[in-house]
Order: C-alpha cells, then structure tokens, then sequence
C-alpha cells in the first residue's frame, strides 16, 4: 500500500513523557511553589474566580462592580469560593476545575 495522507498522519509521531519522570518533575514543581509561598517570595497574587455567574480576574484590594443583589456593604470582605486559578509573576496554579 502506498503512503498517503489516509494512510499515516503528515506530522511527526509524538513522544509522551515517561510517567515517573513527569511525576517527579510535578513534584518538583509543587515542592518549589510551596517553598516560594512560605517564604512569601511571590509578589502580588491574583486569582480567576467565578461569583455572580461570572469569572473575575482580581488582586488584593479589588472592587467589583455587580448587577446582582449582595448582603454585603461596601468594603466588606468576602469569601470567594470558586477560584479557579492563582498566580504571580513566577507561578501559576490552575484548578481542575477549582482549586482545593
């Protein structure tokens, strides 16, 4: 049979990772965040969150500016509990969806 397109993709075959490498990479990684967070080597954060049917990207100190009602006053803190995601300038953590 000759080689066509049908026959064999026209990219080249991709080589995954081995999983024990990648594991201890992953590890590697965490192990390294972590260390930066305890420290507080991490500048200003900020975060992906959804509240009120949508995502926000916020930092500390952000206002939000809303349609829908909140028993809350204005500067009142409030608790997100959907982020989606957290970084810095050195790292980002993604949820599968959430972050726990």
């Amino acid at each position: 049979v000759a080689k066509t397109s049908l026959t064999s993709p026209p990219w080249p075959e991709v080589k995954l990772p081995d999983p024990a490498e990648e594991a201890k990479h992953h590890a590697e990684v965490v192990r390294k965040v972590n260390e930066m967070i305890a420290a507080g080597q991490y500048g200003r954060l900020f975060a992906v969150v959804h509240f009120a049917s949508k995502q926000w990207k916020i930092t500390s100190e952000d206002l939000i500016m809303m349609d829908n009602v909140l028993e809350a006053e204005c500067g009142d803190r409030i608790r997100m509990e959907k982020v989606l995601l957290v970084g810095a300038d050195d790292f980002t953590l993604i949820g599968r969806p959430l972050l726990g």
